[in-house]
């Protein structure tokens, strides 16, 4: 009886030590994006490329996500964080060292068994690479209205192709700044323009001097405009030669037009369309109350109006001096 009670002791704190080591551990099948992120290796985009692909029979079945190839499995092995529910969460370093004594001729028969393939001499794991032709096309810093509900800024995808944009950022440059990232499956259609109003991105502008930052997932500073004593009601647009100029039309998921060209008002941004459909963003304020300022040009009627008095006096004229005769004559 005795030897049964510490047999029961004995598997009782086996299971409860497995417990405590795997408390620390993160089980692939069931983690959150922000526990998947501190795996080593693992971003936010890989994150949420293992939670779409599950589950996982085992470690070794994250080759499978574009992105992880031998060589960062390998560091996941060796950080031993990552497991999956049923295998027993080791690292390499934690693994049993045989003693055994292999001769020169066992070596040489396991050389023959196992021969090395190009896969075990170098990383197979494919690049990540990053549209280029993204860039910041028009910016509302200083709208007619309060800055923290109007703001907007504006990206155009210039390629022939539709652009995944998860994970890229924007940052301003000057005084107390912000940094907006991507979500997850954000795209902008061929040719086709992205609005991100200010309740999204957080981003506030300064009015008189600042400046933003688009940069890809590697670090890479794909784009950037600066600007000097924004206008008010004036968005800076971008021309095709990359040079910049302020208008007082807006344009938002439209070409920019120069200010000196007529234009009867453009459409609110929920009603705005590409080609493939409605923007990606509904509104400046994310919720469809604002609409982009219209400009209404009067036609000057002054020359007509100036025109139709003379020729009615002159007529007028005309008639008095013909009654004038008619009256002398009688």
């Amino acid at each position: 009886m005795k030897k049964v009670f510490i047999l029961l002791f004995l598997v009782f704190a086996i299971l409860l030590m497995s417990k405590v080591f795997a408390a620390d551990k993160v089980e692939i099948n069931t983690a959150s994006l922000q526990q998947l992120d501190e795996i080593t290796g693992i971003g936010p985009v890989l994150a949420q490329r293992i939670i779409d692909a599950r589950p996982f029979s085992s470690v070794d079945d994250l080759l499978r996500i574009k992105g992880i190839g031998e060589k960062t499995l390998q560091k996941i092995k060796d950080q031993g964080l990552a497991f999956v529910s049923g295998q027993t969460p080791i690292s390499n370093s934690q693994l049993p060292i045989s003693n055994e004594i292999q001769s020169p001729n066992d070596q040489n028969a396991t050389t023959q068994e196992q021969p090395t393939t190009p896969q075990d001499s170098q990383e197979v794991e494919p690049p990540l690479t990053y549209p280029e032709g993204i860039v910041f096309n028009e910016i509302l810093p200083s709208p007619e209205g309060p800055d923290s509900e109007n703001e907007w800024i504006e990206i155009f995808n210039s390629n022939d192709f539709e652009a995944d944009i998860s994970g890229w950022k924007i940052k301003d440059k000057i005084g107390k700044t912000s940094t907006y990232i991507f979500p997850e499956k954000t795209k902008i259609p061929a040719k086709g323009f992205l609005i991100i109003p200010i309740t999204a991105s957080r981003i506030v502008l300064n009015n008189d001097e600042d400046g933003l930052e688009l940069t890809q997932p590697n670090g890479k500073i794909i784009d950037s405009a600066d600007y000097q004593k924004a206008k008010l009601g004036q968005s800076y647009n971008r021309e095709e030669n990359s040079s910049w100029f302020w208008s007082n039309i807006l344009t938002p998921g439209y070409q920019n037009t120069l200010p000196e060209k007529e234009i009867k008002g453009t459409p609110s941004l929920s009603e705005q369309k590409t080609e493939d459909g409605p923007l990606l963003a509904k509104s400046f304020s994310g919720e469809g109350k604002n609409e982009p300022a219209k400009i209404n040009f009067q036609k000057n009627n002054s020359f007509w109006i100036w025109l139709i008095a003379f020729l009615t006096a002159v007529f007028s004229g005309i008639i008095i001096l013909i009654l004038k005769k008619n009256l002398k004559s009688l």
